[in-house]
């Protein structure tokens, strides 16, 4: 049998190359595709590190998510200034006045000024992590977990994904009480987090399952775009309002920008009664606990 070790390795190790890829081309330049791939190998790594924790030590551990964190906290504006940027595009041709134009145009050159300045911080944070060897680092201690005598075997791994499944949808249905408050921004937000970490492991660890996990994965991914879409709305709104208070406009500049913050909250509206419609039917489906009972059924197989 595979050992327990070599199969966590096996999930863990592609996004540590990622990791060691993007964290150069983010370092070269700011390529919007480069710096969301960072951001989700780092996100990707952190969920699968938890999941096999009983690999490595605590002190190991807590040392990688600090030298991870910093790297994806100077990296969080540059990206949220990025979707920003993308959105203001789609908008700003559905615009037929050439004035509006104008002042869609002005706020998108306003956050590429502000793009620019964070790339200067990102450039730096990744070159300390360059330094530092931090890739290298990850890749070697991968190298000696892998070939680590264990008494486990394969079967183990069955167990570790049940209890981090199991956990992860506890996390989310914690959240039933607020879906039906579209207010509770903050709530969502949190609620979109858990829902992402379900995500990373369930599409982490399909290939050693059937088919049918690809599924419950693809539900959980429109979950995760719709509670994302629900949190960049809200950002947005935040950003647009700051905007609109920090500076001297004119009333035809304060025309266009409340028109798009009505703009920003009616996507909101439709994207959360999409979520709300979802969300229902899940539970109504037992979907959770469907996903769940999927993953103990394979876990006492793979013992018989």
């Amino acid at each position: 049998m595979t050992k327990y070790s070599l199969i966590a390795v096996d999930f863990i190790a592609p996004y540590v190359a990622g990791i060691k890829k993007f964290s150069e081309e983010v370092r070269l330049s700011n390529k919007v595709f480069f710096l969301h791939q960072l951001r989700v190998n780092i996100r990707r790594f952190k969920n699968m590190l938890e999941m096999f924790d009983s690999l490595f030590s605590a002190r190991r551990i807590k040392k990688w998510n600090k030298a991870l964190n910093k790297v994806a906290s100077a990296t969080s504006v540059s990206r949220d200034l990025d979707v920003y940027m993308a959105f203001l595009r789609r908008y700003r041709t559905h615009l037929t006045n050439p004035e509006r134009k104008k002042v869609v145009t002005t706020l998108l050159n306003h956050c590429k000024d502000q793009r620019e300045k964070e790339q200067e911080q990102v450039a730096e944070v990744l070159g300390d992590f360059a330094r530092a060897k931090w890739p290298a680092r990850l890749s070697k201690m991968l190298v000696k977990t892998a070939k680590k005598s264990q008494k486990t075997d394969s079967s183990k791994i069955y167990k570790v994904c049940r209890k981090a499944v199991f956990k992860r949808c506890r996390d989310i249905l914690a959240y039933d009480a607020i879906v039906s408050q579209p207010e509770k921004s903050e709530e969502l937000h949190q609620m979109r987090i858990c829902v992402k970490h379900l995500r990373y492991s369930l599409e982490g660890v399909q290939n050693i399952y059937s088919g049918e996990l690809k599924n419950y994965a693809e539900r959980v991914v429109l979950f995760h775009r719709q509670l994302g879409d629900i949190h960049d709305y809200d950002v947005w709104q935040i950003r647009n309002s700051y905007y609109m208070s920090g500076k001297d406009i004119s009333d035809q500049e304060r025309s266009v920008l409340t028109g798009l913050e009505r703009h920003l909250k009616a996507q909101r509206h439709k994207v959360y009664r999409a979520f709300m419609s979802n969300w229902s039917r899940a539970k109504r489906e037992r979907f959770f606990e469907e996903l769940v009972e999927y993953f103990y059924a394979y876990q006492y197989s793979s013992i018989c």
